[in-house]
């Protein structure tokens, strides 16, 4: 935790010598997430798998036994009408209690083996997952907060090992690439597929935003599409490679700042501004 202004110093944890972790495979990739005043992080070690931090302090709240990390966010919500932190550790999908770190759920999916990239994605007082062992799967919760075990709908065809689907809330729909595909899946329809198109610009790493009919993808060959979400096919709105050089590439998600999206392969930042209209 750093000072804005200046930089300084306010506090600091290491997840291996502060809580027993060992660095994961690819390294350390869950981030923080803050929700009021604490900091919910994963150290992913047997007597601290989740944690959570004082953000004043960094003083460690609690901390929960289990598995070793995932490489996933976890996000914060009410599900089944309780609040909770869900996300992934290397084992299973779980729901914790944000003030005491009680695990309140375990789903460990029918095929193992899945890495737990992609981000679960709250939808339709649900959650959506997407994995590429288990392919694409939406979950209800019953009203006590825990998830109810059996899939409400499944979508075979979409399995990403990294890609997280984005939902056009407006239409339900949901759009994911995966293995030089991309899908457009109707959320209200038992995840039926409305369209999916093949392309080398989705075979690796995707990164995907959706908003005001659009979906925004940004590719790890540095390819940035706007795409029409309301089409029945793919639509391509525009298209621009801004990044110079021979063969950029990123597995950076981008970040959009007021009117100015920010881009980073791994040679260079890129700072784009929106036109105002």
């Amino acid at each position: 935790c750093v000072e804005l202004a200046t930089g300084r110093t306010i506090w600091a944890k290491n997840l291996v010598a502060d809580f027993g972790g060992k660095v994961p495979t690819w390294g350390y990739s869950v981030p923080p997430l803050v929700v009021g005043n604490r900091v919910v992080i994963a150290p992913g070690s047997a007597s601290a798998s989740v944690a959570a931090l004082s953000l004043d302090s960094g003083e460690t709240l609690w901390k929960t036994r289990g598995h070793a990390p995932a490489y996933s966010p976890f996000i914060f919500g009410a599900f089944g009408g309780r609040e909770q932190v869900v996300g992934y550790d290397s084992a299973s999908l779980g729901g914790w209690d944000l003030s005491t770190g009680q695990r309140l759920w375990e789903l460990i999916p029918p095929d193992k083996s899945d890495f737990h990239v992609g981000t679960p994605v709250r939808f339709r007082h649900g959650i959506l997952l997407a994995t590429e062992n288990n392919a694409t799967r939406l979950y209800r919760f019953f009203d006590d907060g825990t998830i109810d075990p059996q899939p409400v709908a499944h979508h075979l065809d979409c399995a990403p090992d990294t890609c997280t689907p984005v939902v056009d809330q407006e239409r339900s729909r949901i759009f994911c690439t995966a293995y030089g595909e991309m899908f457009c899946i109707d959320g209200s329809d038992g995840l039926k597929t409305i369209w999916n198109e093949a392309d080398d610009r989705f075979y690796d790493h995707t990164c995907l935003i959706a908003g005001n009919g659009r979906v925004l993808l940004w590719g790890s060959e540095c390819d940035l599409l706007l795409l029409d979400a309301a089409d029945d096919r793919l639509s391509v709105v525009s298209q621009w490679r801004p990044m110079k050089g021979d063969h950029p590439e990123s597995m950076s998600h981008p970040a959009i700042v007021g009117d100015r999206l920010y881009l980073r392969s791994q040679f260079e930042l890129v700072c784009i501004r929106f036109p105002s209209k």
